[in-house]
């Protein structure tokens, strides 16, 4: 719901400076005609609601956003409040667009991203993410545990542009092979930064690889960890495993990193 401050036919609404003077706005009165007439709305007329995803809060006061977090407790309690409520009231986290965790955050967030540069359809903006890029943005979000926020524009028509459609489909293919990775999955004990991170589901451990490294032996650090074993997600085939140093020493099949990211799951316990 994005008119909780913005409204460009409302009079009192922050926004339109071109047909109403700013200095003599009432964002009291428009708070009262227009946006919690509208949430009302919302919360009665389309069922259970699983979050209202609020944006721009801009001017509003921690009373005010307070009013509508109120209004949503007592209407639909079970509903989530998004973090772009304002004023640290939300239920969870909503980063700035297109920002993501470069670590485990101590909260739970989101983080909203484009396909390519822009949220509405621009016919000009063929700048598309591919679903290679998309898949790992998802698989670094879910490993340090948020949830991925994904954007599509639809054109005039009501169509998914092509740019788009490709990637989507890309990521579900790869989900297909591997969702048991990434579906009720949080952070895992491996989580650092490319070219890994880890998932963890219901004591299952998923190394997830980005890239390959030098002719198919792929090192990776696990400091607490007791390895007995290593297998691909996408077909169960074992992998061979052995230590190295301080570390570990995964062989992977480079016909495997065809299909990136590269999940496997590590087997552990004497």
């Amino acid at each position: 719901y994005y008119s909780q401050t913005q409204d460009w036919h409302h009079p009192d609404g922050v926004g339109n400076d071109w047909d109403d003077d700013p200095a003599g706005k009432v964002f009291r009165r428009y708070l009262d005609e227009r946006c919690k007439p509208h949430l009302e709305e919302l919360l009665a007329n389309y069922g259970p609601l699983a979050v209202v995803w609020f944006d721009t809060p801009m001017t509003m006061t921690r009373d005010e956003s307070r009013e509508l977090v109120d209004l949503v407790r007592a209407r639909q309690p079970q509903c989530l409040v998004c973090g772009r409520i304002g004023n640290g009231l939300g239920d969870y986290t909503s980063f700035r667009d297109n920002r993501y965790a470069t670590t485990c955050a101590a909260c739970d967030f989101e983080t909203p991203a484009t396909m390519n540069r822009t949220w509405g359809h621009v016919r000009d903006d063929t700048a598309w993410r591919s679903g290679r890029e998309q898949t790992w943005s998802l698989v670094e979000t879910v490993a340090r545990g948020g949830n991925y926020l994904l954007n599509v524009g639809p054109d005039g028509a009501g169509l998914i542009p092509d740019g788009s459609r490709r990637a989507l489909l890309d990521m579900g293919a790869w989900l297909e092979r591997n969702g048991a990775a990434i579906h009720g999955a949080g952070p895992g004990p491996l989580t650092g930064c490319a070219p890994h991170v880890s998932t963890c589901h219901d004591g299952r451990i998923f190394l997830h690889l980005a890239r390959i490294q030098r002719a198919g032996r792929y090192a990776f650090a696990a400091p607490g960890l007791t390895l007995r074993g290593a297998r691909l997600l996408d077909g169960g085939a074992t992998l061979p495993l052995e230590r190295s140093g301080e570390g570990w020493l995964l062989a992977v099949p480079e016909a495997v990193f065809a299909n990136l990211p590269v999940v496997v799951e590590l087997l552990t316990g004497a």
